[in-house]
């Protein structure tokens, strides 16, 4: 599983449409919260929405590689 650690989310819509699109599964986890299914639990999803909107990082766990270049572009398009 890759970890990838986001220190901010500017764009926390465009995010969860990727997660949506994802050929696997993402999972995060903030603080000192566990790891939450984000794909497919909607309790989580508002979770990291409210989390983005504080400004609070977050670190996403993927299951299949292939997603993280696709998360490392949004991030880069986005700065």
């Amino acid at each position: 599983m890759m970890k990838l650690r986001f220190l901010l989310v500017p764009n926390a819509e465009k995010m969860m449409e990727m997660v949506r699109q994802s050929r696997g599964q993402i999972y995060m986890s903030c603080s000192a919260h566990p790891a939450y299914d984000l794909k497919n639990n909607a309790v989580a999803q508002q979770f990291f929405k409210q989390e983005a909107a504080k400004g609070h990082g977050i670190d996403l766990y993927l299951t299949d590689e292939k997603d993280a270049s696709d998360f490392i572009n949004l991030m880069m398009e986005t700065a």
